[in-house]
């Protein structure tokens, strides 16, 4: 029986992995196209390896991120992170990055065209076409100011708005390096808002910062149906659960009840790259004047040639429950020459697997502590965790929440 993290993330803040292209194509090969049909035994075909499926028999969730930057200049191939899935939200990241990696890609309107084509025929909600403030710190010759990111994300909004064609859901989104830039970033995109928010850069965990754009946002009327906010880039356990507490609070206000933070990261494709498999969280009390800890935890896994398929030890992690099926020999008796992990795509496709759930599981269960009476989380969870997530679960119940925000600014640095 396979978990549904669909249910479990009701109320909650909700990670999506941000896919890449072996997790998106490998669920639709045919048996016979892997490994000539030598699968481990758990699996039945690749599509046992489809978490958007909710027959899967591994676990099921309903959101991912995919974004146009892995398929500038390429096609693009068919995989399970399709908008038109029933009850599959995919979020589309429209390759700001990529542009400001590689000043070579920026053709102007040709790229703010093919952005927009891509994010309308494969997503559902979508980012629009930001230049991330990273830009002037990678010496980006098109974009090396701050107004030269700010001027150009708004000549592709204006883009976005008049050629859109309205099957897409975008989410302007707010950059800057500092307070001074994040609010002359958000002040002009409010300008003409599109459905939904989303905010990256520097500020993406500043606590304070993510109160006060929520308050300019609903002050200015700009929320409300806009009942989105993205978070890039970003997926420890604490902002995890800071960012569920600041959901809980802002959708007690009026007319906010369907708010929605969503926040994305690699980390498993990346976890997987480096030969990793994410583990179960470390979460404890402090003891003393010794800080208890509210970690992911990833250790190195078998990943060289010297492993048979008759290798029946099972693998040492154990914090999915496709891990805890695999034997070594079924992860890595395929290699892949030239890589340097030595597993073949099978294998790396098992491993995000793999990682993702785990990731799911550890989100679920700091969010579950959190939630208990205080009294009882403090016997489990550090208190600097449990006080910070308190004061952001009352936030927008305070008269000035900005203010009350400020007031804990110290503690928000702690985390």
């Amino acid at each position: 029986m396979n978990i549904d993290y669909r249910a479990r993330q009701q109320g909650r803040a909700i990670y999506l992995i941000a896919g890449q292209k072996v997790t998106h194509t490998m669920p639709l090969k045919a048996p016979s196209q892997v490994r000539d049909g030598n699968l481990p035994a758990c699996i039945s075909t690749p599509a046992d390896l489809d978490f958007l499926d909710p027959a899967n028999p591994f676990f099921v969730t309903d959101r991912a991120l995919l974004s146009y930057g892995q398929f500038i200049g390429g096609s693009t191939p068919k995989g399970i992170f399709q908008h038109n899935r029933p009850g599959v939200t995919i979020l589309g990241d429209s390759g700001g990055f990529q542009l400001i990696s590689n000043a070579s890609l920026w053709q102007g309107n040709a790229t703010r065209a093919q952005a927009l084509a891509w994010l309308e025929a494969n997503t559902n909600e979508a980012m629009t076409l930001d230049i991330p403030t990273m830009a002037i710190a990678k010496g980006n010759p098109l974009f090396p100011t701050f107004d030269d990111c700010l001027n150009t994300t708004l000549a592709n909004n204006a883009f976005f708005q008049r050629h859109r064609t309205g099957q897409t859901r975008f989410l302007s989104v707010a950059q800057g390096r500092d307070r001074k830039e994040a609010i002359a970033w958000l002040t002009a995109i409010m300008a003409h808002p599109f459905d939904g928010w989303a905010v990256g850069g520097d500020m993406r965990d500043n606590y304070v910062w993510l109160i006060e754009l929520l308050v300019r946002l609903r002050a200015a009327g700009l929320m409300g149906d806009r009942n989105r906010l993205h978070v890039l880039g970003c997926s420890t356990l604490t902002h995890a659960v800071m960012l569920s507490a600041i959901q809980k609070s802002f959708r007690e206000l009026p007319g906010e009840a369907g708010f929605q933070i969503t926040f994305d990261t690699s980390n498993p494709s990346q976890q997987m790259a480096f030969g990793r498999l994410v583990g179960r969280p470390r979460i404890t009390k402090d003891r003393g004047t010794v800080p208890g800890d509210f970690v992911m935890t990833s250790f190195q896994t078998p990943t060289h040639t010297d492993h048979s398929p008759s290798d029946l030890r099972s693998l040492p992690i154990k914090s999915s429950r496709i891990s805890e099926r695999l034997t070594i020999g079924e992860l890595c008796a395929y290699p892949n020459p030239g890589k340097s992990s030595a597993w073949d795509t099978f294998a790396e496709a098992l491993i995000v697997h793999h990682n993702l759930d785990a990731t799911l599981a550890a989100i679920d269960e700091a969010n579950s502590i959190l939630e208990m009476p205080s009294v009882f989380a403090q016997q489990i969870a550090p208190t600097r965790i449990i006080r910070a997530y308190e004061v952001l679960r009352s936030i927008f119940q305070q008269p000035d929440p900005v203010s009350y925000a400020r007031s804990y600014a110290k503690l928000f640095l702690t985390l």
